[in-house]
């Protein structure tokens, strides 16, 4: 299963950057997509540790499915089920 470890942001400046990831979490920031091999059941675990689903499961033809939520700490994050 290939599912993101971790990802790099560019920054100029890490003690600015630090404080501005640290203190804005946003739902229109960077967003990363985590593989899954069950999207379904991936969903259910977010709404039971109370994230919110804000673009629920959806095909994308040929592909697989997406879908996204907001985190406990207001991050968007998405999540990739492939075919």
């Amino acid at each position: 299963m290939n599912i993101g470890a971790y990802f790099e942001i560019p920054v100029a400046d890490l003690d600015r950057a630090t404080k501005f990831y640290s203190s804005k979490p946003s739902v229109s920031g960077t967003l990363i997509y985590l593989a899954t091999a069950d999207l379904d059941e991936t969903i259910q675990n977010v709404v039971q540790l109370n994230g919110e689903i804000l673009f629920p499961k959806t095909e994308v033809p040929g592909y697989g499915w997406v879908a996204e939520f907001k985190d406990c700490e207001g991050n968007r994050v998405a999540l990739f089920q492939r075919v």
